[in-house]
């Protein structure tokens, strides 16, 4: 059974992502590293089945799906500009 991992500071949003993701039938694999800087890697894949009207007929398509997801979190603006990202 796989397990999902939701941050959210709204405990009920919470409860609520974890169940509509687990009644859907989606799956999360991945990993939340922690780096020295107390920068985060969030590093998941997401796979399931959308359903979605078809073009001609518009009745129901089903398609599976499988979304990669690779982020960096980091606490302070300066690191980020650090490192040649312009920050509005």
């Amino acid at each position: 059974m796989s397990k999902v991992l939701i941050v959210e500071d709204e405990e009920n949003l919470a409860k609520f992502v974890g169940l509509e993701l687990k009644h859907e039938g989606y799956e999360v694999a991945g990993q939340v590293s922690y780096l020295d800087n107390d920068d985060i890697i969030l590093t998941m894949t997401v796979t399931g089945t959308i359903t979605v009207p078809s073009s001609r007929s518009l009745e129901a398509v089903k398609l599976p799906v499988e979304v990669t997801i690779d982020e960096r979190y980091t606490y302070k603006n300066e690191k980020m500009s650090d490192n040649g990202v312009k920050l509005n």
